[in-house]
């Protein structure tokens, strides 16, 4: 079996990093037609952000003030909590479940599968880094640098 290959640059190191430790917005509110805004006051939340804010992984919400108040809310969440999110979606569509039965089962799986998911990133980042800063004293060593 051959070895997988290993990316061992200062770039490449910055990807992981940012994958397993990085941050992302999502939006809260889902997307409505002007005439359903003008129809209803309050703006429907999202399943990613219910699900998310159950689980007690959002970050923080941002909203723009306006007139009318706050509007276009985001959350900051990990990234690793919204891929395993969204790979408990597609597990859920793919079981035909939908609306309230998708994100009760989404609810109970998502704990058990983000601390795991969240544990093998930090791994692979200091695994990531060892690497690198053993290749980086190897060219060190060496008079080929400038």
């Amino acid at each position: 079996m051959a070895k997988p290959k290993v990316k061992s640059s200062r770039k490449s190191l910055n990807e992981v990093r940012d994958k397993a430790q990085g941050t992302k917005k999502i939006n809260v509110n889902k997307a409505r037609s002007i005439a359903e805004e003008l129809a209803t006051e309050q703006m429907s939340v999202g399943r990613n952000a219910r699900v998310l804010d159950k689980a007690g992984k959002i970050i923080k919400i941002t909203a723009k003030q306006g007139m009318g108040g706050p509007y276009d809310k985001k959350a900051t969440v990990k990234k690793v909590d919204l891929e395993v999110y969204d790979m408990l979606s597609k597990l859920a569509k793919g079981k035909g479940l939908k609306g309230k039965e998708a994100e009760a089962a989404i609810n109970k799986v998502f704990k058990a599968v983000a601390n795991p998911a969240s544990t093998e990133r930090k791994r692979t980042l200091s695994r990531a880094e060892g690497i690198t800063k053993r290749q980086s004293n190897k060219r060190k060593n060496t008079n080929l640098l400038p």
